[in-house]
């Protein structure tokens, strides 16, 4: 699946280039490096047990999102939502915003995501939204602390 594909290459690229600026400050701060390894890295970035292997986690991970995300497509088709031009234009404008890279703009985001996968990710936010609106959490008698 290329969306999974996608979504692995992401965790990897995060886990990268955490890997590399951990062991570059403090190479450069107190002349040895804090990871040997990418694998190792990713499991601290990502909060994982030492002994995960970190492959099967973005494997599983991505397999999982992907899976979530179909079904909140097919929950948002059952609810008859549709989307817009200007649905899709102001959620890139957002997503564009909001991303913490500068270099990020309009034509790089669409470098990344297809019209597809933008389409995909508008209709499972608004599926979510259905979905906590018509489900009532009934939390009493659970421990929250």
């Amino acid at each position: 699946m290329r969306e999974t594909a996608r979504i692995e290459g992401k965790l990897n690229d995060s886990a990268t280039s955490y890997y590399q600026q951990s062991n570059l400050y403090y190479y450069m701060t107190y002349q040895k490096v804090l990871f040997d390894s990418l694998d190792d890295a990713a499991r601290y970035y990502f909060n994982l047990r030492f002994d995960a292997d970190w492959q099967e986690y973005i494997s599983s991970y991505a397999y999982k999102a992907v899976k979530q995300l179909i079904t909140l497509n097919e929950i948002a088709k059952l609810e008859g939502v549709e989307i817009s031009e200007q649905d899709v234009k102001n959620w890139i404008r957002d997503q564009v915003e909001a991303s913490d890279d500068d270099s990020t703009t309009v034509d790089s985001f669409l470098e990344t995501y297809s019209l597809e996968e933008i389409y995909a990710q508008i209709a499972a936010e608004q599926a979510r939204e259905i979905l906590f609106e018509k489900v009532n959490f009934d939390y009493t008698g659970l421990p929250l602390d």
